[in-house]
């Protein structure tokens, strides 16, 4: 039987060939290393050499995408378990892929009477999301038996991503996840009854616990929410005895951004913060009640953005709230997803931006108002220069130039800082803004000086300064 280092040996001979461009002899280690694998039902190393042959014997076929599907196909129906899930799972990937890729043709296509379910282009629209379905429900057709196998079996081909270990432990959870992905996803237009699955019970918002025992069905057997509910209603059943709560709270946390992306119930956020909030009172302890507590702080942001100066005071420091709940977050377990999703936020919150705005026609030499719209700063500075539209087609050749010579772009907005700092202004003045700690926008006038008569004033937004300058 060959060891793990003869498969690392076949498949750096793989490498080396590649590299010298010598896609036959490719194809004869992959062979080599398919029937190896096959006989030996060495789970990875087979779904491996799978993929790379396919890859490879696309390049022979005109209509590559379809013949990769049809071979694996033929592979899917004499695989042993434990490669037989996985191969049912990327089958549902080819079908989505090839949607995605001809989706015109499907949208474009009738009810078609020649189906041949091993000829993905005999297929209608409502076949394929009818196949996709059936892949993924193959793929998870023995879940005992999918649970029982850890998922170190196939590190050779999964890419472990963020605590992957520690949140997909089985090949079960694995799987189950990529189905709920998929079926989380946009839906393709096909017909549904009368009677469509929607989420608009209050119930999806229970506790784990409570919403592990709600009897969800539906008439609706195309419905992809339905799918992705049920799976989540699965995968939270299996993981609700665990004695680690993060694979739990991982599942959980998908299942409640599903519900209120997706829920169309009033009172959904009230709701969504509920269970969140006793939810991250039971995981404080651990790294993964950062991303709980994540969720609390983003609502209290997406609730500060209906803010409105001058109107009411209502959510006007939802933002600071935020800001400071991140802080305690990133304090709690400072290399935790959560606290990286926080610095995120926190980054947004503090940024500054303004606009300024003002009458078109002014009287000359006379000083006018302006409205400077602003958030997060305290003080603006403004430099009045006047220029031409000569000068200004100057400074693009500039640009131009630098390409030329440097082979990069360098940002416009900086030539023209570098290009008018070098100018003496008509006008520069600057002012000291209100600061209330509130991190919303803010609306205040600032007067401008009187400028002589001109074609027209335009002005430029840049991070170090404002410049408004005159075309004659």
């Amino acid at each position: 039987m060959l060891g793990q280092d003869d498969y690392k040996k076949l498949w750096a001979k793989v490498d080396s060939l590649q590299d010298k461009g010598l896609p036959a002899s490719v194809l004869k280690v992959l062979d080599e290393i398919y029937l190896k694998a096959k006989k030996e039902n060495e789970a990875a190393q087979f779904v491996k050499a799978v993929v790379f042959k396919l890859r490879y014997n696309a390049y022979k076929q005109d209509d590559s995408p379809a013949f990769g599907i049809e071979q694996l196909i033929a592979e899917s129906e004499t695989a042993q378990f434990p490669i037989k899930p996985v191969l049912h799972s990327m089958l549902a990937d080819l079908y989505a892929q090839y949607y995605n890729n001809n989706r015109w043709r499907f949208n474009q296509r009738s009810r078609t009477q020649d189906f041949d379910p091993k000829d993905i282009r005999t297929w209608d629209l409502q076949s394929l999301v009818e196949q996709t379905i059936m892949q993924h429900k193959k793929a998870l057709e023995n879940p005992e038996e999918l649970k029982k196998i850890k998922i170190d079996i196939y590190d050779e081909v999964i890419y472990k991503g963020y605590e992957g270990r520690l949140f997909r432990p089985t090949l079960y959870d694995f799987l189950a996840h990529k189905a709920i992905d998929y079926f989380m996803g946009s839906q393709p237009d096909v017909t549904h009854p009368a009677e469509q699955f929607n989420l608009n019970d209050e119930r999806y918002f229970s506790p784990a616990e409570e919403f592990v025992r709600i009897n969800l069905s539906t008439v609706d057997s195309l419905s992809y929410k339905f799918y992705a509910l049920k799976l989540l209603q699965d995968m939270i059943s299996f993981h609700l005895s665990d004695s680690d709560m993060s694979p739990l709270t991982d599942v959980d946390l998908k299942r409640l951004d599903f519900v209120f992306n997706n829920a169309v119930i009033e009172n959904k956020e009230q709701l969504y913060l509920n269970t969140i909030t006793r939810l991250e009172q039971k995981t404080i302890s651990l790294p993964i009640s950062t991303e709980v507590s994540y969720r609390i702080a983003y609502q209290s942001y997406s609730n500060s953005l209906k803010y409105i100066a001058g109107i009411s005071e209502d959510h006007r420091w939802d933002a600071k709230t935020a800001r400071e709940m991140c802080e305690k977050i990133i304090d709690r377990f400072p290399q935790s997803k959560g606290a990286q999703d926080c610095r995120s936020l926190i980054s947004t919150i503090e940024t500054k931006n303004m606009s300024l705005v003002y009458e078109e026609v002014n009287v000359p030499d006379k000083p006018f108002l302006g409205q400077l719209k602003f958030r997060n700063m305290k003080q603006v500075y403004f430099r009045v220069i006047k220029t031409s539209r000569q000068e200004m087609q100057g400074v693009r050749k500039t640009a131009n130039e630098y390409y030329d010579k440097h082979k990069e772009w360098k940002e416009y907005n900086e030539i023209l800082i570098d290009h008018f700092n070098k100018k003496t202004p008509l006008h520069s003045f600057s002012y000291t803004l209100p600061d209330d700690g509130d991190f919303q926008q803010h609306i205040a006038e600032v007067k401008v000086p009187g400028l002589p008569k001109i074609f027209r004033v335009s002005k430029r937004m840049f991070p170090r300064a404002h410049f408004m300058y005159s075309l004659m």
